[in-house]
């Protein structure tokens, strides 16, 4: 038999080995051993299926590519466990090839995937990561709204320049605009004339956290009584060259205190009235 190596082109990084019609060995490339369960029976005239138990079970598939009624078969990511307890990963590629003497053997092709694998599993242990990352984030993303949905007080949240980012369901009840309404507008939509609740971010940081009381106006021209605190809250935003910016965004907490403002103004009105009569 001529060497099936000057007959084929094979690629550099694929070691192969020839069987005849009843499985046996007839030729081996130099290191295609080491793709072997047993590298010692990688001998001619042994049956393939000893060094190689993956093909016991597929000697119907092969003997349809000895007649041609398939034209290959693949066996993707088999696995060896090394001496050192590191793992071989390779692909079996399957032929057939008759040469120009009538001379019919089957071609089975190695390649060895061992990097590929490892990248594979990289990068799917890195996907699940990922989701595992992506997962907790939605979840405290969510409890923190139930959080807010939740908070009795007014929350507001704005910009630098006072456009409105955030509001939770109690800001919506009190001046009674929806969220989409609210979100994208200046804060001071919801003062009345003459007021401003950006001011209240303007403040010194220690009187910011104190309340300050705000004329407002509700959607249907109510006018109300807001206790507001405002905080600032910095975050680094990182760029595509790596380089950080400064982003600042005000927190508003408010408390409705109309009725105890009106309760006041009754009483004030009442002294005055008493101390004329």
């Amino acid at each position: 038999m001529k060497t099936l190596l000057k007959k084929l082109l094979v690629p550099h990084h694929l070691e192969y080995l020839a069987l005849d019609k009843h499985f046996l060995i007839q030729e081996t490339s130099l290191k295609v051993q080491r793709f072997s369960d047993c590298p010692e029976e990688v001998v001619a005239d042994n049956d393939v299926r000893i060094p190689f138990p993956e093909l016991v079970g597929t000697e119907e598939i092969l003997i349809d590519l000895f007649e041609r009624r398939l034209p290959n078969f693949e066996l993707k990511a088999i696995a060896r466990v090394l001496g050192n307890g590191s793992r071989l990963y390779f692909d079996m590629y399957i032929v057939e090839f008759t040469n120009d003497d009538n001379y019919q053997r089957l071609i089975i092709f190695f390649e060895d995937v061992t990097d590929r694998m490892a990248l594979e599993q990289t990068l799917v242990q890195a996907t699940n990561e990922m989701d595992i990352l992506l997962s907790t984030l939605a979840a405290t993303n969510n409890y923190v709204e139930k959080i807010i949905t939740s908070m009795a007080e007014v929350l507001l949240v704005t910009t630098a320049s006072g456009k409105i980012k955030k509001v939770n369901q109690a800001a919506q009840d009190l001046f009674g605009y929806s969220e989409s309404e609210l979100v994208g507008q200046h804060i001071d939509v919801l003062a009345a004339v003459g007021a401003s609740l950006q001011a209240v971010s303007q403040n010194p940081p220690q009187q910011s956290q104190t309340n300050t009381e705000v004329n407002c106006r509700a959607k249907n021209g109510e006018k109300l009584t807001v206790s507001f605190s405002c905080t600032a809250i910095s975050t680094d935003i990182q760029g595509i060259s790596g380089s950080g910016v400064a982003v600042q965004d005000f927190v508003y907490i408010g408390r409705d205190v109309t009725d105890r403002q009106r309760a006041r103004k009754r009483k004030i009105t009442q002294y005055l009235t008493t101390g004329i009569l």
